[in-house]
């Protein structure tokens, strides 16, 4: 699993200390070496692999050679700006998303946090019209039946006027949205609640990048846990539930400054 160059290791200790697991250690020569009673305890973050400055160790395979370099990373000021300005998007163009920016998208997903490196997330993207299309007519059809639109009005009475536009036909749910991502969790992850909503954050911050907008679906994910049925094109196992949601397009306007929010409330201890 965890393999050592002993020709190549400077015997810096560096991957001994970064290992969380605490599966390797420094031999009687400084050398890194993997404890192997611990090494079923690996989780494969490769922090080890990251971290080595003579690229003397590899997991499951995967080398330093593997790996992409450290490249320039955007300064404090522009990850600020980034934060600050990043809007939920409600109102799209009509410009399509392209095929090579979709690949981008699902390309970044695949660098996000898990929880003890729990590798169980999956994603499903939505851009085709027509399915769309068919989750509207179901959805709409639902809560607008009778007993439906009665017990659900009774509930969010503060969002009766939501009720109403669903009925005259506007889309409250996606928006209208040109794109959706859908962020499976297997039920068994350890940090079933919290991986989706990470990957989907990572995926919120870099979209804005590429020029376009977002906005975290809520109706939706709460649509689909309660009526799973309706993603039955979907084909994943049975173990697997909605985590998160995303809209994403090109906003049909930009937003030309940030807002001007309350602050949180925040306590440091020292």
């Amino acid at each position: 699993m965890i393999s050592i160059d002993q020709t190549a290791c400077v015997c810096c200790g560096a991957c001994v200390r970064e290992c969380p697991g605490i599966i390797l250690e420094q031999n009687t020569d400084g050398c890194a070496q993997v404890v192997s009673s611990r090494e079923s305890c690996c989780i494969k973050c490769q922090h080890c692999v990251a971290i080595c400055p003579a690229g003397a160790v590899s997991v499951d395979g995967v080398g330093a050679n593997d790996c992409l370099p450290k490249g320039e990373l955007p300064s404090e000021e522009q990850m600020f700006n980034l934060i600050r300005m990043r809007r939920s998007t409600r109102s799209w163009s009509d410009r399509p998303i392209e095929p090579e920016t979709i690949e981008r998208l699902k390309n970044v997903l695949n660098w996000t946090a898990t929880g003890c490196n729990h590798r169980s997330l999956r994603f499903t993207f939505v851009t085709n019209p027509a399915f769309f299309d068919e989750l509207r007519t179901k959805i709409y059809g639902f809560i607008n039946r009778p007993i439906v639109n009665w017990i659900l009005r009774r509930i969010f009475h503060k969002f009766n006027h939501y009720f109403d536009a669903m009925k005259n036909g506007t889309d409250v749910v996606f928006r209208n949205a040109p794109g959706m991502v859908i962020a499976w969790i297997q039920k068994s992850a350890p940090c079933a609640a919290f991986d989706p909503v990470i990957a989907l954050s990572n995926f919120d911050l870099y979209a804005q990048t590429l020029g376009l907008g977002t906005c975290w679906c809520g109706f939706a994910e709460g649509i689909f846990k309660h009526r799973p049925k309706l993603l039955r094109e979907v084909d994943l196992p049975k173990d697997y539930r909605v985590g998160a949601v995303m809209l994403f397009g090109y906003p049909s306007a930009p937003y030309l400054r940030s807002t001007a929010l309350k602050p949180f409330e925040t306590q440091l201890i020292e």
